[in-house]
């Protein structure tokens, strides 16, 4: 997908974060010229990274909810999301990866550096007030249930 973007001419560096396990694909990427492997960096760094970042990718389909999407979207910065996600298919399913071919995806990964789309995902229904209502109204359910 990098390759393809840039064979688009979208000059831009790509900064992969995040454990990797597989040896040879980090070998890989280290010969490529514009991508840099962080490797492990700690939330306060995450952070820092995603907010002064041009957009955020995530294209792990391995993950539920994906924290690192929500606080990209808190941030207000472009994120391609990963698919398999019903809140994100329900509030913003043109941001979500829908294709496993390269091309596809730079042109979705152009498509939004062009926009700077505002994405309309409500981040508000995972604010710890609103999560923590949720919760009691579950475990009253359950309690009421079982009387």
């Amino acid at each position: 997908t990098y390759s393809a973007l840039l064979s688009k001419g979208i000059n831009c560096k790509l900064v992969l974060a995040g454990e990797c396990k597989d040896s040879r694909f980090i070998q890989k990427i280290q010969l490529m010229p514009g991508i840099q492997w962080l490797g492990p960096v700690s939330r306060e760094e995450l952070l820092d990274l995603v907010a002064s970042s041009k957009m955020m990718l995530n294209m792990s389909n391995s993950e539920v909810m994906p924290r690192t999407c929500l606080e990209a979207l808190a941030l207000g910065v472009p994120v391609l999301l990963p698919s398999g996600i019903p809140e994100f298919d329900e509030y913003c399913k043109e941001y979500v990866v829908c294709s496993a071919s390269a091309e596809h995806v730079a042109l979705q990964i152009e498509d939004l550096l062009l926009r700077t789309p505002k994405q309309n995902y409500p981040i508000e229904d995972h604010l710890p007030q609103n999560v923590l209502i949720k919760y009691e109204s579950l475990f009253r359910r359950l309690v009421n249930s079982n009387n």
